[in-house]
C-alpha cells in the first residue's frame, strides 16, 4: 500500500485497483527508490526530490513476465490483511471518543488520506471478491473534497464502525470477502 498511495499521489489518474497490489515486482521497486531519498532536513529537496524519483519509479511499466494478475486474498498473510482493514476502518469511521483509538486519535482527515484509505480498503475487498476495481473509480475518490468526503460517509454508513471486527471475525479469506461486502457497493466492484 506505500507503493500505491506514493505513485497515487503523483498520479492520482493512472492506475486501476491492483496495478501495485498484484504486482509484487514493481512493488518492490518503488519502495526501493524510497531508499534513493535525501534526508527530510530539506524539507523542499525531499518533497522535489520525492516527485522526481517516484514520477520515474512509478511510471515504468512492469516486465509482462512478472506479472502476478491473480488475487492476493488468499495469498497475503490474513492477519496482515485484517489488522489492515480494522486499522483503515477506524481511522475513516471511528469517533474521537471511541475507546479504539486507545487516548491517541490518529484519524484519517485529509482529503487525501480519506481518499487513500477508502481506497486500500475498497482493494482489499474487491480483491478478495475477485472482482475489478476500476482506475475511474478510485479516480473519483480524489475529484474533489467533497467527493472525499462523501465516499468516507458512504463507506462509514455501509459498513459502521464496530459492525465487523476483521481481525476478529475473519479467520478465512471468504469470512473476509463476506465481512467486507457491504463495501463493495462504495467501491464499485459489486458482483
Amino acid at each position: 500500500m506505500i507503493a500505491d498511495a506514493s505513485c497515487r499521489v503523483i498520479n492520482p489518474l493512472g492506475y486501476d485497483g491492483f496495478d501495485f497490489y498484484r504486482n509484487r515486482a514493481r512493488t518492490e521497486s518503488i519502495i526501493a527508490a524510497y531508499a534513493s531519498l535525501p534526508s527530510t532536513a530539506g524539507p523542499s529537496q525531499f518533497t522535489l526530490m520525492a516527485h522526481t524519483i517516484f514520477s520515474q519509479a512509478c511510471s515504468v511499466q512492469p516486465n509482462t513476465t512478472t506479472i502476478q494478475d491473480q488475487r492476493q486474498c488468499n495469498i497475503q498473510p490474513l492477519p496482515k490483511l485484517t489488522s489492515s482493514m480494522d486499522a483503515w476502518h477506524r481511522a475513516l469511521c471511528a469517533s474521537k471518543n471511541d475507546p479504539a483509538w486507545n487516548d491517541t486519535y490518529d484519524p484519517a482527515y485529509q482529503p487525501q488520506q480519506v481518499a487513500l484509505t477508502a481506497g486500500f480498503m475498497c482493494i482489499v475487498s474487491c480483491d478478495c471478491a475477485n472482482t475489478d476495481l476500476s482506475s475511474k473509480t478510485l479516480n473519483a475518490f480524489a475529484a474533489s473534497d467533497e467527493m472525499t468526503y462523501d465516499v468516507q460517509k458512504n463507506l462509514c454508513t455501509a459498513l459502521p464502525y464496530h459492525s465487523v471486527n476483521f481481525t476478529k471475525q475473519a479467520t478465512s479469506a471468504d469470512l473476509l470477502s463476506k465481512l467486507s461486502k457491504p463495501l463493495r457497493s462504495v467501491c464499485g466492484c459489486e458482483q
